[in-house]
């Protein structure tokens, strides 16, 4: 007799699954590690724009000699380097999710097909 029929069967079945939960649990860890770096990302690049931003006016006030002029307007530059950047990266967040969201809508669909 072979050992092809039910048993084994559910036995693959019992398998694959706990191999998908296994990846599940690990992947939910990792997303949350990649959200944090993520946060952590955008923050330092939003900090040391502004802060570029106030040096260079810093910078060119001693130059100069005109105390808070380029300080604030290289400062209000840097904030908004910042912002664009932050923006930048976050459109480029949503552009993987995307393309991940469609690859596991595609995948999902294959495996529905093959039922």
């Amino acid at each position: 007799m072979s050992d092809s029929g039910p048993k084994s069967d559910l036995g693959d079945r019992i398998r694959d699954a706990r191999a998908a939960q296994t990846t599940r649990s690990r992947s939910n860890a990792s997303d949350k590690y990649n959200q944090l770096t993520l946060a952590w990302r955008m923050t330092i690049e939003l900090v040391v724009g502004t802060t570029i931003g106030f040096g260079i006016g810093w910078g060119l006030d001693s130059l100069f000699g005109v105390k808070p002029l380029f300080m604030l307007v290289f400062g209000l530059l840097g904030f908004a380097a910042g912002v664009k950047t932050v923006m930048s990266t976050a459109r480029e967040v949503g552009r993987r999710a995307q393309r991940a969201a469609e690859g596991e809508n595609a995948t999902g669909s294959d495996q529905a097909d093959e039922r």
